[in-house]
């Protein structure tokens, strides 16, 4: 019987400071699976709250655990992807455990045969090729051929990413009392820009999310999550919103704060061909919108 292998082109070193939601309908394939998000420091959502750019609460919502079928949950994405790693390589689960081959950067995919060609100019053939490989995807110009080649363009807006301990919101006296509330999604709306705030790591840190439009900060597609962030830009653009968010961003490490462009592309017309599929960002981006 053939290996899985699941091939990742970083070293599995690389995750930033960033959180991730899961939705009720991903959170109950992860538990049939085995993954149980609370064991790896995710946050239940137990309330939502809007506030204007000027500090007008305009939602405040709460929620019990079993409102939905399964929870919705907000967990740091290095632990995420932790205990998704050691599930895939846990010889002790039903199926064969899979071996996972990291600095494995994919510049073609041959469909027919299902044959990749690595950076590295290693070859290697399997029975099918699922291309998990995001928007930059090398897997999907095999779908599309070289000469239809999609490419993704600006969605309009770009993101700062970044991690503040609660421990030092909840010390600061003029922003504490946001804090107060465990397991709470804050989303601050302003006319063309919004700041994100959610807990993770059991409600030791609190995820910002601080969209914006693309014109006001310059992000570079080729350099992903990882491109430095700007403190001094990040607070001139959130500058005119009331003074307690000034007080939240001086918080922010600006070793730690990322910048990202929000990145789209044109629909395709299949995510399937021969032995290929792709599925995430390598077949449809995902835009931080719920609607």
């Amino acid at each position: 019987m053939k290996i899985p292998q699941i091939l990742e082109q970083s070293r599995l070193n690389q995750e930033t400071g960033a959180a991730i939601f899961l939705p009720p309908n991903v959170n109950g394939l992860l538990r049939e699976l085995g993954f149980v998000p609370e064991d790896y420091g995710a946050n239940f959502c137990l309330g939502e709250r809007v506030i204007t750019a000027s500090g007008e609460t305009i939602m405040n919502d709460t929620f019990s655990p079993d409102e939905f079928q399964s929870p919705w949950q907000m967990v740091h994405r290095q632990k995420l992807h932790g205990g998704l790693k050691r599930l895939a390589e846990d010889p002790s689960r039903m199926g064969q455990p899979v071996k996972i081959v990291t600095s494995a950067r994919v510049v073609s995919v041959d469909a027919e045969t299902a044959t990749i060609t690595l950076e590295d100019g290693q070859t290697m053939r399997g029975d099918i090729i699922v291309g998990a490989d995001g928007i930059h995807s090398a897997t999907r110009d095999c779908i599309t051929g070289l000469e239809n080649r999609l490419e993704p363009y600006s969605a309009g807006y770009n993101c700062f990413r970044f991690l503040i301990p609660r421990k030092t919101l909840l010390n600061d006296d003029q922003v504490s009392s946001i804090f107060q509330a465990r397991d709470t999604l804050t989303v601050w709306i302003g006319e063309d820009r919004r700041l994100v705030c959610y807990p993770c790591d059991n409600n030791e840190s609190m995820n910002f999310v601080a969209i914006h439009p693309a014109e006001l900060s310059d992000a570079s597609a080729e350099n992903g999550w990882h491109q430095q962030g700007s403190k001094t830009v990040l607070s001139s653009i959130y500058k005119d919103f009331y003074p307690e968010i000034a007080g939240i961003l001086q918080h922010a490490d600006p070793s730690k704060i990322r910048l990202y462009p929000l990145l789209d592309m044109n629909q395709l017309t299949t995510w399937i061909y021969e032995h290929v599929a792709l599925i995430g960002d390598a077949a449809h981006p995902f835009l931080p919108r719920r609607s």
